[in-house]
């Protein structure tokens, strides 16, 4: 039968001299992490095939390239013995901001995001829910709706998978469970050994505010970043200045550049020749800084890509020309067979809106403070705003790009994401007459809900949505 361990790195584009190199790493990150060869075999063989197309090389590039930092990772501690600073962040950051420690600092500097790492890697790999349904060190219960993320980054702090970082740089704009988490871990002495930084904002403007141009909000904000990037810069004894911003925000629009080209291809063709599971894995970390850069996913992504030219051109797609798209405002992909069941009822998920920015994000580059830059980009994403910028925002991704349904739902552990989304689908859909649709579940993990629980429920919306086709072809043929 061979290595499992060594298949594995082999089957995810590792080269000869890489899987050498890399086996004794990998096979202690599988210890780690409480995965047994037969996970590892599942995973191969029916797991990963089950739910992503792995007969595109892009894929599997891209799975290796979750691989590759995933055992860089790992070695933290061993980075940490020898001298070397650690700077862990949550999710979501902006990139540049946080890799730009890494830009300066060099091998000196490790940067991650742990949480997010291991939850993809446990759940998008494995298909595994140990570190969240197993012993619970966190006392965060599933049941009282917390942030499956949290969850695991306790837990995998109690279990020593995760070193005590240098410091820790959170970004509560999104989710102030973030912060709290840091607080509760503190309050408990689990990160004693290292510093926390945190980023907030108030939300205090009026719905429909245009935050990205209003200068007091552009100010306050690149103020915050300056002023916690001073501070890391303190624990760490690594100085970063504009130059070191610059190479990285260079470095994160190019991936933020294909990744819209993917993005477009993908929308406009018909039949679309990818599910949401593939290019979820791809777009997944367009909020994450990661330790070995942006290199690896550059590579799979121009692969991707390319491979999508070659099925658009061969008219190959998923299911037949004309099958009704949806937007989805970020595909659970710790849940991948969400997107496979609406694939099964006849409906391709072709984008997601959380990422779909960079056209906005590109006007705010006419700013000669790199802050001032960040915090612009940061304001014209549409779930970093006030409700009305966000419907605002979304109302010009569905017009730019629309589509015959809109799907939420899987973030109601999450105050601050799943209020907006129910004050502004209102909104959105008068504006754009898109129906749009809710289903109930979490994102990170399907602990309290089933598919076949989810079933009906889709077969609903899947039928609703061809009668609709039905009759707006009915209507153009008069």
């Amino acid at each position: 039968m061979g290595d499992i361990y060594r298949q594995y790195l082999a089957a995810f584009e590792f080269s000869e001299e890489e899987v050498q190199e890399s086996l004794p790493f990998w096979k202690n990150v599988c210890g780690l992490l409480n995965v047994s060869e037969e996970d590892v075999r599942y995973s191969l063989e029916k797991w990963i095939p089950q739910y992503w197309d792995i007969s595109l090389k892009g894929v599997r590039k891209c799975i290796g390239a979750y691989i590759r930092e995933l055992i860089q990772f790992s070695r933290l501690s061993e980075f940490k013995e020898r001298g070397d600073r650690i700077i862990y962040c949550n999710l979501p950051v902006h990139p540049a901001a946080v890799y730009a420690n890494k830009v300066a600092g060099g091998e000196q500097i490790h940067i991650s995001q742990p949480d997010f790492l291991l939850i993809s890697v446990i759940r998008v790999l494995f298909g595994k829910t140990e570190l969240m349904q197993g012993k619970d060190f966190s006392c965060l219960n599933k049941n009282g709706q917390h942030c499956g993320k949290n969850r695991m980054r306790i837990n995998a702090q109690c279990e020593g998978i995760i070193a005590a970082p240098t410091v820790e740089w959170n970004w509560g704009m999104l989710c102030n469970e973030g912060p709290k988490t840091d607080e509760y871990m503190k309050c408990l002495n689990m990160e004693s050994e290292g510093h926390s930084v945190v980023t907030m904002m108030p939300h205090d403007v009026k719905m429909g505010v245009r935050e990205a141009q209003d200068d007091r909000r552009v100010a306050y904000l690149s103020e915050r970043i300056a002023f916690a990037q001073k501070e890391i810069s303190g624990y760490t004894g690594i100085v970063v200045n504009k130059q070191h911003i610059i190479k990285a925000e260079e470095l994160y629009q190019e991936y933020v550049s294909k990744l819209e080209e993917m993005t477009r291809l993908i929308y406009e063709a018909d039949p679309q020749p990818v599910s949401c599971n593939e290019f979820t894995l791809f777009s997944s970390i367009q909020h994450t800084p990661f330790d070995t850069g942006w290199q690896y996913f550059l590579e799979a992504i121009d692969v991707f890509t390319e491979e999508i030219r070659e099925r658009i051109q061969r008219r190959e797609g998923r299911l037949p020309a004309g099958a009704p798209k949806f937007a989805c405002f970020f595909t659970p992909y710790c849940v991948p067979w969400v997107g496979q069941v609406f694939e099964s009822q006849g409906i391709n998920i072709a984008y997601d809106m959380y990422f779909a920015t960079s056209s906005i994000q590109k006007q705010c580059e006419d700013d000669s403070d790199i802050y001032r830059i960040m915090a612009k980009q940061w304001l014209s994403h549409p779930s970093s705003v006030n409700s009305g910028d966000e419907a605002n925002m979304v109302i010009r991704i569905l017009k730019e790009r629309p589509v015959d349904g809109v799907l939420y739902g899987f973030f109601s552990f999450d105050c601050w994401i799943e209020g907006m989304h129910k004050t502004t689908i209102q909104i959105i859909e008068e504006s754009t007459e898109i129906p749009h649709y809710y289903l109930e579940g979490n994102f990170w993990n399907d602990a309290t809900f089933t598919k076949e629980g989810r079933l009906s429920r889709i077969q609903n919306i899947s039928y609703h949505t061809r009668i609709r086709q039905m009759v707006r072809a009915d209507y153009g043929k008069k």
